[in-house]
């Protein structure tokens, strides 16, 4: 993705990111898997998935995080029953996701019409 037109190198790509997040995911859903039994496993690969598309409301501006966090914490967090440690890793993990969008978008802004 090129965000000016002097740009040179064209390796700025914003989706790099995703992948460690899900490996990161899957790594805590075999661990609690293994810990707690496989439906629980399943639950936290579901609600990480849940957080991971919620977070994309991220590339809102400043709000992104503050929507992540009343979305997650009204609509999802009462439909799961996880264990709450398992379910505070794979908030934040989300919440990470959010803030990190927001960078994004707020330096594409800044780009767009500061550059």
């Amino acid at each position: 993705m090129v965000i000016r037109r002097k740009d040179e190198d064209r390796s700025f790509n914003m989706g790099t990111h995703i992948p460690y997040i899900l490996i990161i995911l899957i790594i805590l859903s075999i661990l609690s898997g293994l810990a707690y039994g496989w439906k629980i496993a399943l639950d936290v690969f579901l609600y990480g998935i849940a957080c991971g598309l919620i977070a994309f409301v991220g590339f809102i501006p400043i709000a992104g995080p503050v929507i992540y966090w009343l979305a997650i914490s009204v609509f999802i967090n009462p439909l799961v029953s996880l264990p709450p440690l398992i379910q505070l890793m794979v908030f934040i993990l989300g919440l990470i996701n959010a803030v990190f969008y927001t960078i994004i978008s707020i330096i594409v802004v800044w780009l767009l019409f500061f550059d």
